[in-house]
């Protein structure tokens, strides 16, 4: 194995991407680039601005899985409700069968 400099982790690191030279003559501000537009693992992506269909079909989405969450909700307290009902029962029929405190 030949050994380099730039193999050296405990040196430093050089820059992956070359510098941008600008000619003269250009302007210095960088180009105006797509806004739409993404790169994601070297792939460009293009995103659009949702329209009023997406947009609506997006709450509906919102709203039916909110509703879903609050069945959810309301069927567990209803399921509690019996067992909480139980165990009131059972601590009043324990006081009045341990009789009248004294102090």
């Amino acid at each position: 194995m030949i050994y380099r400099p730039d193999d050296d982790p405990r040196g430093p690191r050089r820059p992956h991407a070359e510098p941008e030279i600008i000619p003269p003559g250009q302007d210095a501000e960088p180009r105006r680039r797509d806004r739409g537009s993404v790169w994601v693992n070297g792939h460009r992506v293009f995103v659009a601005r949702p329209g009023p269909l997406a947009l609506i079909l997006g709450l509906l989405g919102l709203g039916a899985l909110a509703a879903v969450g609050f069945f959810i909700f309301v069927g567990l307290v209803l399921l509690w409700l019996p067992i909480l009902g139980i165990l009131v029962a059972a601590g009043i029929i324990a006081a009045l069968l341990r009789g009248p405190r004294r102090l």
